[in-house]
């Protein structure tokens, strides 16, 4: 097809057709995108969060917020928290 044979007949400009195409690919991988969230398999995607992420438990990182609580229990305790900063002077 003649693309001078496409501009005679819709009346848009080149560029007019530039943001349509856009558009279109852009609608294109958005629906992609839903389609993926829809046939995901288990329909869940992976847990990224540090603190409920099982993999990076076993690695022993855990999350500052489960630090902190950790630590804050341990001064309820009347335990020494400060052996267990690893030697910051700020304690």
């Amino acid at each position: 097809m003649n693309i001078d044979l496409l501009f005679a007949k819709f009346p848009f400009s080149e560029t007019m057709w530039l943001v349509l195409v856009s558009i279109a690919a852009l609608g294109l991988c958005v629906a992609g995108l839903a389609l993926n969230i829809l046939v995901r398999k288990n329909g869940k995607f992976p847990e990224t969060e540090v603190g409920k992420n099982k993999h990076m438990r076993k690695l022993g990182i855990t999350c500052v917020k489960q630090e902190e609580m950790k630590r804050w229990k341990k001064s309820a305790q009347g335990k020494d928290v400060a052996s267990d900063c690893g030697g910051c002077t700020a304690c």
